[in-house]
């Protein structure tokens, strides 16, 4: 048996973007960012986060920078080329679910 499954809960670090697929289909691009303290020093660490269909509208509509926003979805590897040319590997967290949590 086999599970992914992330919760995250943290700050929109820029505005969302949202972009189109080949089909049409709306996706969401977010960075949010997480602070904790860990053996008293103040960690940041940054995720990447793409939303799909009515999901990626609806953010766009209702995240700007500096949300608080909880988000439910699942770690992913996704293959991006830098400026060299070369192909990287990076993390990016699909989510399924979020929430704006700034009218709590």
């Amino acid at each position: 048996m086999s599970f992914n499954k992330m919760f995250i809960m943290g700050t929109v670090g820029r505005e969302p973007q949202l972009k189109f697929n080949e089909k049409g289909d709306p996706l969401c691009y977010l960075a949010v960012s997480i602070n904790e303290t860990i053996k008293e020093q103040e960690t940041t660490t940054w995720y990447q986060v793409i939303l799909f269909g009515n999901q990626a509208e609806q953010a766009r509509k209702k995240l700007t920078k500096g949300s608080n926003v909880y988000i439910e979805g699942r770690l992913r590897p996704q293959q991006i080329k830098d400026k060299q040319g070369e192909v990287h590997t990076v993390l990016e967290v699909a989510g399924t679910t979020f929430h704006c949590l700034d009218s709590f």
